[in-house]
């Protein structure tokens, strides 16, 4: 059986509606589910493309504000490349929140089975903070690894 892109998409949504998925993902190293989250899976964003995943929230504090994470799952490699596609879907909810006077703020996440990212090419003047995971899928399961790639 070949592990897609979709079933890594499917195992972590189950996070999102499974109490006992969600703590078996955090136990796992995948640390998304913090807060009550909402979703979107295959979210198209006007002339920019369709993310694979879009996680939101209000701020319990301020209902006037929301937060929104924008991940990228790469059933194989997260390149610099993933990293400016994870950026460009940030841009164009940016753009859609900003156009809609929605008080945000925004980050995002790129999943996939390795990493080859090198900080040092990636040009960081209009790139919000991204972090990453890698995971590892065994017999055993799906495990996951976490790194902050920068904080902008």
């Amino acid at each position: 059986m070949k592990f897609l892109e979709k079933d890594l998409e499917d195992i972590i949504c189950e996070g999102f509606i499974n109490h006992t998925a969600k703590n078996q993902l955090l136990n796992r190293g995948l640390t998304l589910f913090d807060r009550h989250l909402f979703y979107k899976r295959q979210l198209r964003i006007d002339g920019v493309g369709i993310a694979d995943l879009v996680i939101y929230h209000r701020n319990p504090y301020y209902q006037d504000h929301i937060h929104v994470c924008v991940i990228e799952l790469k059933r194989g490699t997260i390149s610099n490349q993933t990293i400016y596609q994870c950026n460009r879907y940030i841009h164009g909810i940016t753009r859609y929140l900003d156009s809609r006077n929605i008080n945000h703020t925004i980050n995002g996440c790129v999943i996939g089975n390795k990493s080859i990212i090198d900080m040092r090419e990636i040009e960081r003047e209009e790139l919000h903070m991204i972090n990453s995971y890698t995971y590892d899928y065994k017999v055993d399961g799906i495990s996951f690894i976490y790194k902050e790639l920068f904080n902008v």
